[in-house]
């Protein structure tokens, strides 16, 4: 976690490895590809020179393969997908060997695809049996971006009002398909993605880094000021992030408590902020890298516990960093999506400090900005 400051006595979050997450979604037709070039890339299962450990069967299966491959061979996706996964590499050195017979429709290196799929590990679900796609914002310049990400891909989008009256933007399969081809994990997002790291493409992708931190912020995070009377106020800025923990608490714990009420972190006993600050959590892991890697100091903290309608409990992490250099330093080098809410947000906030940044504030002042900075 570099030099975050963990508070509530964390301890940090699981480091990211550098394997894959792939799930083998069955949804994806067979490839052709050229036989020769597949032996070549299935070598390393003949001397067990693997980055991740491959079981017996898997090893067969793949010594098989590279046995059996004939000038072209058809062979699923969801098998080149494991291959690369036990192999260590990423899914597009396979089209930098010219394997496969024709070009795959749509480039796998292309940044729209690592785009979009950030919007929707952040605010949509990708349904798994039925390639499906839903993103779910009240920023409707969000709305606007996503639809743009998807038409770039060649797919298909429309819009209908969701729960809560929550605006909906619904993907077509065919670029679905293309996420999850690409790393994107199937499933709910607080059970689903969440619980895996980023695709490699993305962290090692300076520009993309920087466009998922950005869209991160506008769609769980918020610029903000502490105030608080006779003191100069402070500028901060931040986000959080939610996932599901039933499964590692205690069943009696989960049982005894109310559903729909949200517990703050001094009502947790211990010994279950101990479980907590011990499940992993990858994503969140990998965003703090990207932060840090960038000079920005952060501090990580649980906030509140919540039990659902459904008896799921979750829990809020909050990544934060204030003071003027570090939220300058945030601006120059992830900045905000143009147009979005969070971004006119920041601008107010701005303002605001620079405004009042060297004087105490007087109970009039404390009443005037909390006025300005109350949501529309």
């Amino acid at each position: 976690m570099g030099k975050s400051r963990l508070r509530d006595k964390s301890e940090s979050i699981s480091e990211p490895t550098t394997s894959f997450h792939w799930h083998d979604e069955g949804l994806l037709s067979c490839l052709e590809v050229h036989g020769e070039v597949l032996r070549i890339l299935l070598l390393p299962f003949l001397s067990k020179d693997l980055e991740r450990h491959a079981t017996k069967k898997q090893r067969e299966k793949f010594l098989r393969l590279r046995r059996e491959a004939t000038d072209i061979v058809r062979i699923r996706v969801v098998t080149l997908l494991e291959a690369c996964e036990l192999l260590g590499v990423s899914p597009e050195v396979l089209e930098r060997m010219k394997l496969f017979r024709r070009d795959y429709p749509i480039s796998l290196g292309r940044p729209q695809i690592y785009k979009l799929m950030t919007h929707l590990i952040n605010e949509g679900d990708v349904v798994k049996r039925s390639p499906r796609g839903y993103y779910s914002n009240l920023d409707m310049s969000l709305h606007d971006r996503v639809a743009g990400l998807v038409t770039s891909l060649g797919g298909y989008w429309s819009r209908r009002m969701g729960k809560d009256n929550v605006p909906e933007t619904c993907i077509g399969a065919t670029v679905v398909k293309l996420l999850t081809k690409a790393g994107m994990v199937p499933g709910k997002k607080a059970r689903g993605q969440y619980f895996h790291h980023l695709p490699k493409r993305i962290l090692d992708n300076p520009e993309l880094s920087r466009y998922h931190i950005s869209a991160t912020i506008a769609e769980e995070g918020w610029p903000s000021l502490s105030l608080k009377i006779d003191t100069k106020p402070r500028i901060i800025m931040g986000y959080s992030r939610s996932i599901d923990v039933t499964d590692i608490l205690p069943r009696e714990y989960v049982q005894s408590l109310e559903i729909g009420k949200k517990l703050s972190t001094g009502l947790i006993p211990n010994e279950i902020r101990y479980m907590i600050r011990k499940q992993p959590f990858p994503l969140l892991t990998d965003e703090i890298n990207i932060i840090e890697k960038s000079g920005i100091e952060t501090s990580i903290y649980l906030t509140s516990l919540y039990k659902s309608k459904k008896g799921r409990v979750t829990v809020e992490w909050r990544v934060t960093w204030e003071g003027p250099d570090s939220v300058k330093r945030y601006e120059d080098i992830f900045g905000f999506l143009a147009g979005s809410k969070v971004e006119k947000r920041f601008k107010l906030v701005r303002r605001l400090y620079e405004e009042y940044k060297d004087r105490p504030l007087s109970q009039n002042d404390m009443d005037f900005l909390k006025k300005q900075l109350a949501p529309v």
